[in-house]
This record gives structure tokens, C-alpha cells and sequence, in this order.
């Protein structure tokens, strides 16, 4: 939801510095979801978001500013929130299981270096032909974590009670496997027993 802002205040000719003028046009965003087909889609104003447009290296280097606003976070997690309560769901974010869903019955926390994350990112762009130099982009997510960690409101931390998953030395089937299997055991746990 914060690249899909990001990439509207860009088009829009917003500065990432200007937390007014992007937490009016949050403000004017509606986002929802999908129900039609085997997954939900993220919709905004009405069209489906597509991950290869919110995943570009200019959305990377203004994300972390545009989402660091107080006024910008406070419109974006009632809505994650409003979205949240309406049906089960797996959301993905930086400050899910500590500010917006801090009750949510399994909270995962996925992380890998910022090197395995670079080389990750460097296959993604060379799949679809995009020109990226590794070491710029391994400095992009060093930084954007620095700015996200260390930020005032709602900064990247783990929630005291999630399940760490380092994906680091992981394929996607196994990284999958292993969260589904980190939940299946933590529902197993809350489930009453029978009889």
C-alpha cells in the first residue's frame, strides 16, 4: 500500500518530504480487495495493483520517506486494519504485528541479509530484462532498513511474540513450506482440544 502511494506521489510530482500533501492523497486512495478467483488481488480506486509496478528502483528509493509521515501511516493502517477485520487474511509489512494487527493470531517475522535480499532482487530484475548494479541495490536496502528501523512511528521491529523465519539459505518452496508449518503448529497450539 506505501509503493502504491509512493508510486501515485510520484506521478503526482509529490516530494517523499512532504507529508501533508502525500497524507491528503492517501486520504483521497481507497484500497480493497479482490474476491473473485483462487487469491484476493489488492485493488486501488478500483484497479488491480500489479507487483511489477510497485517494485521499481525509484518506488524503492522514495518508499521509506513517503511511509515514514505520521499523518501518511495513520490513514494507511485504518485502512490495512479496515481490510483486516472484514476476513481472514495474511498481510505483509514492516509494522503488521506490532501496530496495526498487534492481535493477530500468528505473526511471523521474515527476514534474510541484505545481501541474500540484493541477489534475490538482482535475478528478479534480470528476469525481466531491467538493468540494476548489485552493489547500488544492496546499498538501497541497507539504507531503507536503517531509515525503517530507526524511524519514530512505527518502526521495523519483531513483535515480542512472533515466529522468526530466515529465508535466507532458503528456496521459495522451502521458505512456503516453512511458514506454513510456523503456523499450522502456532493454530495447533491455540485450537482447543477436543472433547
Amino acid at each position: 500500500m506505501y509503493r502504491a502511494l509512493t508510486r501515485e506521489a510520484q506521478e503526482a510530482g509529490i516530494e517523499p518530504i512532504d507529508g501533508g500533501a502525500l497524507t491528503d492523497l492517501a486520504r483521497r486512495l481507497r484500497f480493497e480487495l479482490s474476491n473473485e478467483g483462487p487469491r484476493s488481488e489488492l485493488l486501488l480506486n478500483g484497479k488491480v495493483l500489479s507487483p511489477a509496478t510497485l517494485h521499481r528502483p525509484e518506488i524503492d528509493r522514495d518508499v521509506s520517506a513517503v511511509s515514514a509521515h505520521p499523518g501518511v501511516r495513520g490513514v494507511v493502517v485504518a485502512q490495512q486494519r479496515e481490510l483486516a477485520n472484514r476476513s481472514p487474511i495474511v498481510v505483509l509489512g514492516r509494522d503488521i504485528g506490532t501496530v496495526v494487527l498487534p492481535d493477530a493470531g500468528v505473526k511471523l517475522f521474515v527476514t534474510a541479509s541484505s545481501e541474500v535480499r540484493a541477489a534475490r532482487r538482482m535475478a528478479e530484475a534480470q528476469a525481466d530484462a531491467a538493468p540494476v548494479d548489485e552493489r547500488e541495490l544492496h546499498a538501497e536496502l541497507s539504507r531503507r532498513d536503517h531509515i525503517d528501523s530507526s524511524r519514530p512511528v512505527s518502526p521495523l521491529v519483531a513483535a515480542s511474540d512472533a515466529i522468526w523465519l530466515d529465508t535466507g539459505n532458503l528456496t521459495v518452496n522451502e521458505a512456503i513450506e516453512a511458514a506454513c508449518g510456523a503456523v499450522s503448529h502456532a493454530l495447533e497450539s491455540v485450537r482447543p482440544s477436543p472433547g
